[in-house]
């Protein structure tokens, strides 16, 4: 992959923490990461995580993936909570 449709996007490869690390020393706004499990555990391991935003939809499947190992789980603090449409839950968690 080498261009991205979405404005100011830009494709990264390598070393994912140390290439987050270096945009968010950069100016401007925030860093969206969406549908990745694997890259935000990562940069939550980094410490590279200002606020994660969670939608949770009231969906029965039984079985699925582990969204955060235990340590993870462990380091984030629930700062809000909000039903918006249809059950849907957005929460938002920071790092303690």
């Amino acid at each position: 992959l080498k261009t991205l449709e979405w404005n100011n996007s830009h494709p990264i490869s390598g070393d994912m923490p140390a290439a987050v690390k270096e945009l968010k020393q950069q100016p401007g706004k925030n860093i969206i990461v969406s549908g990745s499990c694997m890259l935000v555990n990562g940069l939550l391991r980094a410490e590279l995580v200002d606020e994660l935003r969670l939608l949770v939809y009231p969906l029965m499947i039984g079985k699925g993936k582990r969204l955060f190992d235990a340590e993870t789980t462990g380091r984030l603090r629930l700062v809000s909570n909000q039903t918006v449409s249809k059950g849907v839950i957005a929460l938002v968690y920071v790092p303690q």
